[in-house]
């Protein structure tokens, strides 16, 4: 839309507010209103308008369809604020919750639970989190890390029962401790407590974890201390490593000579001391 075509639809949805002296079709002009401003850009105007509408009249059917609905999918999708985005995301879950699909539904609960979190509406947003959860994941689109951190805040939530470390040094030197000497106790104490693993690289792809990881890591350790060079552990990170997982290698174990330990920072905003913290996760067994 060229400027002169949307002044001459503002004028035009203008001058059918000033002659509509009944109101009558107030929450239309106002809907028009609010698209030519979003169609240019001007989101902040145009959630203005749309808000409007939405606090002060009853719904409209236009073209057979829900102006109120009709708008809350337009503001969702505007650059504003996520508080503004809050009540349109329930709106939408409230009122047309038959007419989605599994995937909508999961989008909009999300959505809305990351719009919480940003207004430190925790546990309002876990409980939008659970909901996403009981939908089956195959019919969810939502990338797969990001599936992962919202199980990891919901374990967390249900299960106050951590351990996080704010250094991730901190943490691989008191991993390395515990393995160098031995001392399964202390080493089992601190990987956590959730959704730890022992696999293969291959079992990445979600595959359930079916080795007792207790009495594994006790028995390697043992058996690995005894060998005449014992465990060495590699100096820099992986290459795959990010800002939010680090992969460190080592060798030198029974059996199978290369292990992985995985450290992820944790995603967990209604605890600051657990927020941005760091836990040894699993390890990965072998090649990469």
């Amino acid at each position: 839309m060229h400027n002169k075509d949307y002044e001459d639809a503002l004028s035009f949805v203008n001058k059918g507010i000033a002659d509509d002296e009944d109101k009558e079709y107030y929450p239309l002009y106002f809907y028009l209103m609010g698209n030519i401003y979003s169609y240019i850009k001007e989101d902040e105007i145009a959630f203005t308008y749309y808000r409007y509408i939405v606090d002060n009249f009853d719904d409209y059917i236009y073209e057979n369809s829900s102006i109120k609905l009709d708008i809350a999918k337009r503001v969702i999708n505007l650059n504003i604020d996520a508080i503004d985005k809050i009540n349109y995301y329930k709106l939408l879950l409230n009122d047309n919750f038959e007419n989605m699909t599994n995937s909508d539904r999961g989008n909009y609960y999300y959505n809305l639970a990351l719009s919480l979190e940003d207004v430190q509406s925790y546990d309002e947003a876990y409980l939008y989190y659970k909901k996403l959860l009981s939908i089956p994941r195959s019919d969810l689109k939502i990338d797969s890390r990001d599936y992962s951190a919202v199980m990891t805040k919901i374990n967390y939530y249900d299960n106050p029962d951590f351990v996080v470390y704010r250094n991730l040094n901190d943490l691989i030197s008191d991993v390395k401790r515990y393995i160098f000497s031995g001392n399964t106790t202390k080493l089992l104490s601190i990987r956590d407590k959730h959704n730890f693993f022992i696999q293969s690289w291959d079992q990445r792809s979600g595959k359930s974890n079916s080795i007792n990881t207790n009495s594994f890591l006790t028995t390697m350790i043992k058996l690995s201390s005894r060998r005449k060079n014992g465990i060495q552990f590699a100096k820099t990170f992986e290459a795959d490593s990010s800002n939010d997982i680090s992969y460190l290698g080592s060798s030198g174990w029974e059996h199978i000579w290369e292990w992985y330990f995985v450290f992820k920072k944790i995603s967990y905003p209604k605890d600051p001391e657990i927020n941005d913290g760091w836990a040894w996760i699993g390890v990965y067994l072998g090649k990469k």
